[in-house]
Parts: C-alpha cells; structure tokens; sequence
C-alpha cells in the first residue's frame, strides 16, 4: 500500500538500475525482508556462493561480491532494470520523548564534553580531526573491501588533502582531489563504494595497488592512456586509482605507448587502463567480427583486475580460436562457463592440445566509435 510518514521508520529504500523507473523507492520492512530471503535463496544456488555460509550470504548479498551473482533475481515492476538495497538510507527517527529535568542536565553536561574538538597530530605535524566516519562493503574478485566518507553526497570530502607522494626516481603519483570525474560521468546514485572502488584502511596492504603502484613509479610514469581510445588518465596514488578501471592481460599490446609489464602470480603481466567513457558505452567498441557491442558498465570503477577484463565473456567463436590449430579451441557455451580469471588463463585446446590463453584476443580485434561531440 501507500506508504505513510508513520510508516518510515520500518522502511527500507530500493533503487533500481534504470534512470527511468517510477516503481522504485521505500519499501516496508516485511516487504523488503520477503524480498531479501527470495533473493538469498537464489544465491544459494548460483556460483561460488554456494559455498558460503547462510551468514556469508546475508552478509554479501548487496556489496559487490554477492549482488554480482544474486542481481537476476532482483527484477524491478518498472520491466526496465534490477533492484539493490540503498545500504546508506537511514530511516527518519520517531521524535524523542521529552527527558526528565535530571537527565536533561547529564545531557548538556555530555553535548558541552563532546563539543571540545579532538586532534590527532601525525608526524608530519599536521592536525586531523578524528571525528572521520568511514562505511565498509566488500567488493567482489580482486577488490576487497570499499569506503565513502560520510553519506552519499559527502563525496565531495573524499579527500581534503591533495599531497602529491613523491619516490627517490622524482616520479610520483598524485593523490585524488575530488570525484568530479565520477560526478560528471556518473548519476548520483552510482556514486557509492559499490560502483567505484574506495580505499579504507583494509586497502592499505592491497598487493595489487602496491604492485601497480611500484611498478609504475620506476617506470617514472604517472599517466597511461585508454586502452581503446587513447585518451590519457592520471594514475592516483589510491583508490579509484584512475578515472575508469586498470586490468592485466597476458598478451604483449601492440602499443606505440610505452609498456608496463608486472610479475604476478609468476608470470608478466601487462598494465592496460580503459578510460570512463569507454568504459560506460560513451564510445562505441564493437567486436570487429560479430559486431557485438563490448561495454563495462558491469566492473567496479577505479580499481584493478588481475584478469583481461576482455577476454572474460567472448561474444562469438571467433574469440575461442586456438592459436595453434586455427579452431574453437573451446565451444562458445563452455567458455561462458569458464570464470573471469580462467578465461585469462592457459588451457589446452580440445582439437590439438595446444596450451594457451586462447581466449585472451588483441585490443585490434575491436572498433572503436568516439562518442559524438557537441
């Protein structure tokens, strides 16, 4: 039914993906806590959560780890999108009843305690205030977890210092200002730690930040272009590292850019990045072969994956030819069946046995349409 002012307090706010959607909102308690056991049941049977625990499941089921597999079963009313739980909406408080004059006074006696302002004073010798909220989420494959200071719209406040971090090459990285990138490319509801990968103290031991990090400052390089259309992005010193997402791919680019190549999991590796426009579908990349649109509307922004983000859903047979033997060296269906990082990986050819990564294509099998310019 219609939803009443009384009713707030027992609510909780659903956004659905499509801009366009009027169905979406609040939705009673019991409604969404209906919803929510539909949905756990269906991720009780998808994927690698199947072997998490009923608390792992509850625990993941709307960060990125668990809504990646469970979002299919979260279809809107509106017919046009998929719903997820707004984790930042906080209900309207009931008004407080009126205290007694005795605890009034401990109260003030609290609120005039509360107001002195605490400091913290680092080596550096500068002050910060220690009232700093961060909230957690994890996030799914090679990001963990996430962090937005404040409430959604705070995300101006991401980072209130912009130190530039220098090494002993004088190459550094910079430290993000703001998120007017994500701002501008982004609605506002996307601006979250589960659509761009935040950093919080759990992300200060990430080996793969630390990897690319040091890995680009003694190449003395501080900028890599877009993979697809060239267009060059300042690396950051954190998370989101650029303004789109980085990846590795197996397969040496052929690049008039200079290469980054890493040692990860005892193998070279290459750094590529593909900027916010090609990411989002703003410029047009198709397969060169089927014409299938490719986009990654669907990656965590801003952070790194240790696998060919490419190569992770071939669109046609074409992307499943053996390097050896010219044919299939896996059916399309099987490779759909594959993970993200298998797809990446070496695997024999079912016709010659060849070993490869078969599924891993050159960026050159790809068109790229810039997105029209007013």
């Amino acid at each position: 039914g219609v939803l009443k002012v009384d009713d707030f307090p027992s609510t909780e706010r659903v956004i659905c993906s499509s801009d366009g959607c009027t169905r979406s909102g609040l939705m009673h308690k019991a409604c969404f806590n209906d919803f929510e056991d539909q949905v756990l049941v269906y991720l009780k049977s998808t994927g690698r959560a199947r072997s998490w625990s009923e608390k792992q499941r509850r625990q993941n089921v709307w960060n990125k780890k668990g809504y990646d597999l469970a979002y299919k079963a979260c279809n809107c009313d509106c017919g046009k999108g998929v719903l997820r739980k707004d984790v930042d909406y906080k209900s309207p408080r009931v008004a407080d009843p009126l205290p007694q004059d005795g605890e009034e006074k401990r109260k003030k006696k609290s609120r005039k305690a509360s107001d002195k302002p605490s400091i913290n004073v680092g080596k550096s010798g500068v002050a910060h205030s220690m009232s700093h909220t961060r909230t957690h989420s994890a996030s799914s494959g090679y990001s963990t977890s996430s962090s937005l200071s404040g409430s959604m719209g705070d995300v101006s406040n991401f980072s209130s210092q912009s130190v530039s971090r220098k090494s002993s090459t004088d190459c550094y990285l910079q430290r993000r200002m703001d998120m007017a990138a994500f701002r501008n490319a982004l609605p506002r509801h996307r601006i979250n730690p589960y659509d761009i990968r935040m950093d919080d103290e759990e992300t200060v031991h990430d080996d793969l930040r630390q990897l690319v990090t040091s890995g680009l400052i003694s190449h003395r390089i501080s900028k890599v272009p877009c993979c697809l259309c060239r267009k060059q992005m300042q690396v950051y010193d954190k998370y989101p590292i650029v303004d789109g997402v980085t990846y590795f791919t197996p397969l040496e680019p052929k690049s008039p850019q200079r290469l980054i190549p890493l040692r990860h999991e005892s193998a070279v590796v290459y750094l590529l990045a593909v900027c916010l426009q090609c990411v989002l579908g703003r410029n047009h990349t198709t397969c060169s072969n089927c014409s299938a649109p490719w986009s990654g509307v669907n990656l965590l922004l801003g952070a790194i994956y240790s696998f060919d983000i490419f190569s992770a859903s071939p669109c046609c047979e074409s992307r499943t030819i053996c390097t050896q033997c010219s044919e299939p060296a896996i059916p399309l269906t099987g490779a759909s069946m594959l993970s993200y990082s298998q797809c990446s990986g070496v695997f024999s050819c079912e016709n010659c046995g060849h070993e490869d990564t078969h599924l891993v294509q050159p960026l050159t099998s790809y068109d790229v349409v810039p997105a029209a310019t007013s």
